[in-house]
């Protein structure tokens, strides 16, 4: 959907779960009506409050607190590694610094640790045999 300046633009509830922030629409609408939900700053109460690519937006989820700025409106939901592509994530503490990364992909080194690490050998003795 584009507005009167030819704006990529779409509602807060649907981008927030596009982006996968939330599993469900009604989630979303449920996070921006308690006021939980800032873009730009201005903390958002209506679902039906207009993004676009540029806007900042912070939403406190539970514990929480994640800033992002939307790159792209969503078409679809589809899946996570899509939804990435919808935002960027911005560290709170460099409010001003600009959004570079279009998406993130981890790439593993030798200094990772392993994702499971298994007991090898035999069982540690309790005493209760």
């Amino acid at each position: 959907m584009a507005d009167e300046a030819g704006r990529d633009v779409q509602r807060v509830d649907r981008w927030l779960w596009f982006a996968r922030f939330v599993k469900t629409r009604a989630l979303a609408q449920r996070l921006v009506a308690k006021g939980k939900v800032r873009v730009n700053r201005t903390r958002v109460t209506k679902p039906s409050q207009l993004v676009s690519p540029g806007d900042v937006v912070s939403l406190m989820n539970r514990d929480h607190i994640k800033v992002v700025e939307v790159v792209a409106t969503g078409t679809r939901r589809g899946p996570a590694p899509e939804a990435r592509l919808l935002y960027c994530e911005i560290n709170p503490a460099s409010d001003s610094a600009p959004c570079t990364a279009t998406h993130h992909v981890r790439t593993s080194t030798l200094d990772d640790p392993p994702r499971k690490c298994k007991f090898t050998g035999n069982p540690p003795d309790t005493g209760n045999s």
